[in-house]
């Protein structure tokens, strides 16, 4: 038999080694009566896809490969109420291919190990559309090397943080919010809690969350790994950090903003025991702390660095942008400016922060005051007016004849959060009252 022969005959075999395997969509209730049942008949590849309802189910156990998606693609078609009898949803070592789409998981009981409504241990399975919400633990927790994909999902309500990133675990969330979520202490976090592994967070909003400990958005510990990109923190609170505390971990923050979260110390920021946090293009208003730092502070060997930010109407006792403590401080191209209390640095330590190409100005209680006194002048440093185009309104952009604009800056570049915007401006004088109304949200 010639070579083409040969090919020829076996053809047949290798065109059906390349048929996919056949999916089934599986419907609940149409044919089998709850979604554990349906789960239960699938294989991987299937899909189940459930009528707009409400199941009272609970300690449903997901397949890996298995979609499990409403019948509206959206998480007021399906509610899945577990009645505070156990967990909403777990699963284990579930492949990438596993889907969660369109869903309320609510009703979940405080179940241990973990404390979460739905649980994943290992895999990586993706939630999109979903809504956590009104659990007595966290709506979602990821573990021992669990690393879920989640878009479009909000998180509700949720009484022991809104999401849980433990034991080697991560997570990469997009485009989700987090509000009302609390946790009563012991460890930080009420929005979202990282204890080790990677986190990433690209567009998402956290809004009124709380935390008895630190970190009233996002808390983490224990050398975990976090990358905050274009995310909104507003009136978020904790004892340490009103939105993100970072303890013995690491944190980069880009193009972020920092409305009105209040905390005992750092209302916005709080960085401490040897952890690392690095912000960039962020802007922070109206922020305030009890005692010190009202928009960040750092202390007990851990280092901040802020680059290319704004800082607006922030207040605290002692330093109402920021405070220096036992940490490491560098700010760079950043305005600091209109704090109504406490200045806009303050040291409680003797420390020498690194300061370069800022500009502080219109603090109540000084600009280049204690640890930054001495740096008016030297290295870039401007205490100048730098003409916001609209700051009441919250518009932070700022005039071309701004001592910030990169014309003027002296060589440095443009000096904070946001770009020439305007032209000449007339700055109108705010309050206090103000700026707390405009970002009450």
């Amino acid at each position: 038999m010639t070579a083409l022969a040969r090919l020829a005959a076996f053809g047949p075999f290798v065109v059906l080694a390349a048929v996919p395997a056949f999916s089934a969509t599986i419907h609940v209730p149409a044919d089998q009566p709850t979604i554990q049942a349906g789960i239960n008949a699938s294989s991987a590849g299937d899909t189940v896809l459930v009528a707009c309802g409400t199941y009272l189910e609970h300690d449903i156990v997901l397949r890996s490969s298995v979609t499990l998606r409403s019948e509206g693609g959206e998480p007021g078609c399906v509610t899945i109420n577990a009645q505070g009898l156990g967990r909403v949803l777990s699963g284990q070592d579930l492949a990438p291919e596993t889907r969660i789409e369109g869903l309320t998981l609510t009703g979940g009981a405080l179940v241990l190990p973990y404390w979460g409504a739905v649980l994943c241990r290992g895999g990586s399975p993706s939630f999109s559309s979903c809504l956590f919400a009104d659990n007595a633990g966290a709506g979602l927790v990821a573990t021992e090397s669990s690393d879920p994909v989640l878009a479009a999902c909000t998180f509700a309500r949720n009484q022991r943080s809104g999401m849980r990133v433990e034991k080697g675990g991560g997570a990469r969330l997009t485009d989700c919010m987090f509000e009302d979520n609390w946790f009563p202490g012991s460890t930080p976090g009420g929005g979202m809690f990282a204890d080790g592994g990677n986190v990433e967070l690209l567009r998402c909003t956290f809004a009124r969350n709380t935390c008895g400990d630190s970190g009233g958005a996002v808390g983490a510990w224990n050398t975990a790994n976090l990358r905050i990109e274009d995310c909104s923190f507003t009136r978020n609170s904790g004892s340490a950090g009103g939105a993100i505390a970072m303890i013995w971990s690491q944190a980069t923050i880009a193009d972020s903003q920092f409305h009105g979260n209040t905390a005992g110390a750092g209302g916005a920021l709080f960085c401490y025991d040897q952890a690392s946090m690095t912000v960039t293009g962020s802007t922070f208003v109206g922020n305030s702390a009890e005692t010190k730092g009202g928009g960040a502070m750092v202390d007990y060997y851990a280092w901040l660095n802020v680059r290319s930010s704004t800082f607006f109407g922030n207040a605290a006792p002692d330093g109402g942008g920021l405070h220096q403590a036992l940490g490491n401080l560098t700010v760079e191209n950043t305005i600091i400016a209109q704090s109504p209390q406490g200045g806009a640095l303050k040291c409680s330590q003797p420390v020498d922060p690194v300061i370069r190409c800022s500009d502080f100005h219109g603090n109540t209680g000084g600009d280049w005051i204690s640890c930054a006194a001495g740096l008016l002048g030297l290295y870039g440093n401007v205490s100048a007016d730098p003409l916001f185009c609209d700051a009441p309104a919250g518009d932070f952009r700022i005039a071309d004849a701004s001592p910030c604009a990169p014309e003027h800056s002296g060589g440095c570049g443009l000096i904070g959060a946001w770009p020439v915007g305007c032209g000449a401006t007339t700055v109108e004088p705010t309050t206090w009252g103000a700026l707390k109304h405009a970002f009450r949200r």
